[in-house]
């Protein structure tokens, strides 16, 4: 529903738009997650960028008040590790 106001600056009026927000609008779109064997990059808190290969997706830490967790293995290591979701991306 849009409503419409008049406002005054000096001798003119302007007609001011208002539009109801859209909760779904602001949401970002859902994380479809990364394939298994996809290449992505881990971003080190020193912003360093080291190369691994996405192994899976880690037991639900945030169940615990942790942050999400994914597994990754990285180029030369034989082990995979768990590192944190939001410091992994695609390449």
């Amino acid at each position: 529903m849009t409503k419409h106001r008049k406002a005054r600056l000096g001798n003119k009026s302007y007609e001011k738009k208002q539009v109801d927000p859209d909760p779904e609008a602001n949401e970002p779109p859902p994380f479809e997650g990364f394939k298994k064997g996809e290449e992505v990059v881990i971003h080190g808190e020193d912003g360093t960028q080291i190369p691994a290969i996405f192994v899976g997706e880690g037991e639900s830490s945030t169940f615990f008040g942790g942050p999400p967790m994914v597994y990754v293995v990285v180029k030369g290591a034989d082990e995979p590790v768990a590192v944190e979701l939001d410091r992994v991306t695609a390449r």
